[in-house]
């Protein structure tokens, strides 16, 4: 079994804290399960080559590390990361595929037992969860591991708890470039992957508790990133009723935004407008 990770991270100011404590994470579940191979490859963005050697020293051997002297949005990011992994042949339709931000953690036998149900379930093809700063453990025998709806999808994936079977990524292609941070649309990228990867996926398995680190969702955010994920939700509206559902939701939710001043009308005015189609 092959776990395939993307990550990018943007080293302007010269501090990898974050990224080291990840890299380290990914290393300790590896000593607990000798019967995966990871390949991890990180794209720095605007970082010296000083800096880059340096980071390229200090990581585990499963890491490759490519790099940018600017500073990219994050869906060009990764694209630039699937480009290498296709050309350098190391995505395989069996390999589970992630995108961990460079911010992210994975609780030691967590990243295990994620790597277990695509091994037990040769049908599983999607594996999301939840995130959070006060993460919690995942057992063999996990009560709470359920098919996933497409209401699941939408409220709970994100980056950091996306899995995807390798066929399914090879499929799907990558992400929009004009969604996500470093866009004029500002977010909603990983909610596109993540409904595409759905709707092409034979099973989906979601996971209603937090066992990826990261810091937790900022409520006061929700107004910068309601452009992005509606557009996400219209475009794909008239899929199945589940996604016409979370569409009108989606609406409802922006009107209160502008009833409490969090939402300026021109965002959701350009959010309901929005006709471009996917570009990758």
């Amino acid at each position: 079994m092959k776990l395939l990770l993307l990550t990018t991270a943007i080293i302007e100011n010269g501090n990898t804290d974050v990224l080291d404590n990840m890299l380290k994470s990914v290393a300790e579940n590896m000593k607990l399960n000798t019967n995966y191979h990871v390949d991890h490859v990180v794209l720095l963005q605007k970082c010296t080559k000083e800096k880059c050697s340096e980071i390229e020293i200090k990581a585990p051997p499963f890491v490759t590390f490519l790099s940018v002297d600017n500073v990219i949005s994050l869906s060009e990011a990764r694209n630039r990361l699937f480009h290498y992994v296709f050309d350098a042949s190391l995505i395989e339709g069996s390999s589970i595929v992630a995108f961990p931000d460079d911010d992210c953690w994975f609780p030691v036998g967590n990243l295990n037992f994620v790597i277990n149900q695509f091994q037990f379930n040769k049908n599983l093809d999607f594996f999301f969860c939840k995130y959070g700063s006060s993460t919690e453990v995942a057992s063999m025998n996990e009560d709470e591991l359920k098919e996933a709806s497409i209401s699941d999808v939408v409220r709970n994936a994100s980056s950091n708890t996306i899995f995807i079977r390798g066929r399914v990524a090879l499929q799907i292609g990558g992400f929009d470039i004009n969604l996500g941070v470093g866009t004029e649309n500002n977010g909603g990228e990983d909610l596109d992957y993540a409904i595409r990867a759905y709707l092409a996926s034979k099973q989906v398995s979601y996971l209603s508790k937090k066992i990826v680190g990261h810091r937790d969702k900022n409520n006061e955010l929700r107004g910068k990133y309601y452009r992005g994920s509606t557009i996400v939700l219209k475009r794909y509206s008239k899929k199945s009723v589940g996604l016409m559902y979370e569409f009108i939701r989606k609406v409802c939710v922006g009107l209160v935004l502008m009833v409490k001043n969090e939402l300026p009308w021109s965002e959701f005015l350009i959010s309901m407008r929005y006709n471009k189609s996917l570009t990758e």
